[in-house]
């Protein structure tokens, strides 16, 4: 990630051997994220006024399974973050609504969500237009049939949806996920995030039925994994706790101060 994020900084200062550098650099410490590396550097050399190079690297990405819209989703938003002039920037929504338009898997629509949540978590500062094209991945979404998603393909969706904070369609996943696959922990860990800060009560009970599960799996790192981030999620909704019984504590001796 430092790698692309010094990569972009070079694009936008126009240093595009630079760039080039640390995109090759980045793509060797990257083995599931290349997609979205060769879209950065695709737009990069489109920058430099290099498009056969730009075509080149697109033609890596065309190869990745279910990636049809994911790759469009990330020119079009990696486009504004480099910050192309407008009638280069054009085509690129156009491709993404014209793929839209076609018949989608609902494996396009998950990996379609991963570019979203992963360009939208690339960099602290939003770039123009974000909130506009995750609204765009998000109504595509809305139209999935969630009986057609394997377990695997919820499980991606829902985290996917945490990251973006689409609440609606984030506790609707989850309502569908946890009622069809009743042993997965992944599913009530995301409900205890879901309902960490306003229900503490049901994020308690979510987060207690995810151990509980969780302590089920075989032992190994998967497990130790789930069980770190489970405890993460105790420690914070204990720390809310905390905070809302001090309030509590301030309010009964301001207002005992008026009794």
């Amino acid at each position: 990630v430092a790698c692309q994020h010094r990569a972009l900084e070079l694009t936008l200062g126009n240093d595009y051997e630079g760039a080039r550098a640390h995109f090759e650099l980045a793509l060797k410490y990257v083995q599931q994220a290349r997609t979205w590396i060769l879209c950065r550097w695709a737009l990069c050399e489109t920058k430099a006024g290099n498009p056969s190079r730009s075509d080149e690297l697109l033609r890596e990405t065309s190869a990745a399974a279910d990636h049809r819209l994911a790759c469009k989703y990330a020119l079009m938003s990696e486009s504004c973050r480099v910050k192309l002039p407008a009638a280069k920037k054009k085509p690129f929504v156009a491709d993404f609504k014209a793929a839209l338009a076609e018949p989608s898997t609902p494996a396009d629509i998950v990996t379609l969500l991963e570019a979203a949540a992963y360009q939208g978590a690339f960099d602290n500062t939003p770039y123009s237009g974000q909130m506009t094209h995750e609204k765009m991945a998000l109504k595509a979404a809305e139209k999935v049939d969630l009986d057609t998603l394997n377990e695997a393909q919820l499980e991606r969706m829902v985290m996917y949806l945490e990251v973006l904070w689409a609440r609606k369609l984030w506790l609707r996943c989850l309502t569908h996920a946890r009622r069809r696959f009743l042993n997965n922990p992944h599913f009530r860990l995301s409900l205890g995030q879901y309902y960490l800060e306003d229900r503490p009560d049901l994020a308690r009970e979510h987060l207690d039925d995810a151990r509980r599960l969780a302590q089920k799996m075989p032992a190994g790192d998967a497990q130790q994994r789930l069980l770190d981030e489970i405890q993460a999620k105790e420690e914070v909704l204990a720390e809310l706790i905390g905070e809302q019984a001090g309030m509590m504590n301030v309010f009964d001796r301001i207002f005992g101060a008026f009794d």
